[in-house]
């Protein structure tokens, strides 16, 4: 259930108090792509979901058995749930040969490919500190190793 009103949009539990309820029809990624017959290989997924990040690994553990996509971005929530949540959603990725690294914040992205500006990451050991402080943290979850990373012009902060 998806609720919305005058200042956001969220997903609620169904039966949550709030404004105007739409019902959407939810699917996994892995099942999406194999209804749509796509062959294609991602490169990149990026969500947002309110706290169902894990749920939406899980529903993408074919696509990521395959490989794909090298590079994961995802929020999570600030606090216990937050912290709960990373330790899941580190420990399945690393199944697959995924290195997560906390995001030093919203813009930095945008930065990319600047040569003027350097990324700054946070080794995954930080991510609960930034989850105890901040009001959510972004989460790159890669196939590269540090020594890539580093390779591309980034900074990585370990303690």
């Amino acid at each position: 259930t998806i609720e919305i009103n005058n200042i956001r949009s969220r997903v609620v539990p169904a039966g949550a108090g709030g404004g105007e309820r739409i019902v959407v029809k939810a699917f996994s990624v892995d099942d999406f792509w194999q209804e749509k017959k796509i062959v294609t290989k991602p490169d990149f997924a990026l969500f947002d979901v309110e706290g169902h990040e894990y749920a939406v690994l899980l529903g993408m553990r074919r696509t990521l058995s395959a490989g794909y996509p090298p590079n994961i971005i995802f929020e999570l929530q600030k606090g216990e749930a937050g912290m709960e949540a990373f330790e899941k959603i580190s420990s399945l990725l690393s199944e697959f040969g995924y290195n997560c690294f906390g995001i030093e914040d919203d813009y930095a992205l945008e930065r990319v490919g600047r040569s003027s500006d350097t990324i700054t990451l946070f080794s995954a050991s930080l991510i609960p500190n930034l989850l105890s402080k901040e009001r959510y943290c972004n989460v790159l979850a890669t196939k590269l190793s540090e020594r890539k990373i580093l390779s591309l012009g980034a900074r990585i902060i370990h303690k």
